[in-house]
């Protein structure tokens, strides 16, 4: 197999494993943005205080969204008022763990890991949104006050304030009030894919062709049995490799738990595989980016060093658990019986495959096209333009 070969397989596996979640996480940023207010939003999680940050990683622990799912819902909290350190705090938290990896990691894992997961997604978080708080400058609100006094309530007649804003809201409230159900839930519908799908995508189209492209270079050149190379054991220098492996690739947190069951089985302690479960599902490539192009390269810093540094924190508290109390962070019958990671593989928790993966895939893949098509008919205008 060539090099060219070899790298286009993986991009295509990547992107073929990457596609159906980003995908779902277009569609909640849709959702979310003809459900919910965007003042609701800006009152709960936009001012720039700790405990906003808090309440922005307790909302994204539970959600099934993976790094590159998590991205699109992260957009639209931060164009809807949210304040930067809550966004942090929930690109951190959310893409770490979920309700079905913590029972997939009850299950594969044990009680131990499957409880210290979230707690972990929930300090990584809170630590980013902080270091945000106090090292970032504080950005001007998105919503005036004027905007947010006058709520944007299409069944309110009580719209006082004589903004233009208000006034066009209380215009679109009293006409729709002569719509029937069937033509606001149309509009409902073509605003949640015009916004979730369209412009979502001529906004990420270029960093994620890039980030896939090297992160299909990536995996080409690394070993599959990388992982289980005696450097990476245990300590710091494991902990670190894990950090260097986990950061570009994509993995979502449920995918990740029968690989870190399979370290451990490899003689990787337990600290360790925490360490890949943490970063590998929290970041890769592609999302980076996005992430850098959407807040910021020191946004994406903050990004790095919160998840990184917790990592350690617990991936070095778990091997002393282990070593000094006796704790288990790991099911003691799978490490028994190996052959139960085969059965079980990676498709523990919901995963997308077969034929609606290729279907969502393919979808997004002519997203990608048409918004790519788009980009360069208007780098030739301007070109033509610059010419005359």
């Amino acid at each position: 197999m060539s090099i060219a070969t070899g790298v286009a397989f993986e991009v295509s596996h990547l992107f073929l494993d990457m596609a159906p979640y980003l995908v779902l996480g277009m569609f909640m940023a849709g959702l979310l943005h003809v459900t919910i207010n965007k003042n609701f939003i800006a009152g709960h999680i936009g001012p720039y205080s700790l405990w906003s940050v808090i309440k922005s990683s307790l909302f994204g622990i539970p959600l099934p969204l993976c790094s590159c799912g998590v991205v699109p819902t992260s957009v639209y909290l931060k164009d809807s008022g949210a304040s930067r350190p809550a966004v942090i705090s929930f690109l951190i938290s959310t893409p770490q763990t979920g309700v079905d990896s913590v029972i997939a990691a009850y299950g594969l894992l044990g009680p131990a890991m499957a409880i210290i997961r979230p707690i972990a997604a929930l300090f990584t978080g809170v630590l980013g949104g902080t270091a945000s708080l106090l090292l970032q400058p504080k950005e001007d609100s998105t919503i005036s006050e004027e905007d947010t006094d006058c709520r944007q309530d299409e069944n309110s007649h009580s719209c006082e304030c004589s903004s233009e804003t208000c006034t066009s809201v209380q215009s679109k409230a009293d006409t729709k009030e002569h719509e029937n159900w069937m033509e606001k839930l149309k509009s409902k519908t073509a605003a949640l894919f015009s916004y979730g799908f369209i412009e979502f995508t001529d906004d990420i189209v270029i960093p994620f062709i890039v980030g896939l492209l090297i992160a299909g270079i990536l995996s080409y050149s690394i070993p599959d049995d990388f992982f289980a190379g005696s450097i990476a054991g245990s300590g710091i220098v494991g902990m670190l490799i894990m950090i260097a492996i986990g950061i570009p690739f994509y993995i979502c947190s449920t995918s990740s738990i029968p690989i870190a069951v399979a370290l451990i089985l490899k003689g990787i302690s337990p600290g360790a595989a925490f360490v890949f479960l943490m970063v590998g599902p929290a970041t890769n490539i592609a999302t980076l980016g996005i992430l850098k192009k959407q807040f910021g390269l020191f946004t994406a810093m903050i990004y790095l060093g919160s998840i990184s540094g917790g990592a350690l924190v617990f991936g070095f508290l778990i091997d002393f658990l282990t070593n000094y109390t006796g704790i288990n962070f790991f099911n003691p019958a799978v490490i028994s019986n190996p052959a139960a990671i085969s059965e079980m593989g990676v498709g523990v928790g919901i995963e997308i495959t077969g034929i609606l993966q290729i279907i969502i895939s393919s979808g997004f893949l002519l997203l990608l096209l048409y918004s790519l098509v788009k980009k360069l008919r208007n780098v030739k205008k301007i070109a033509i333009k610059n010419s005359v």
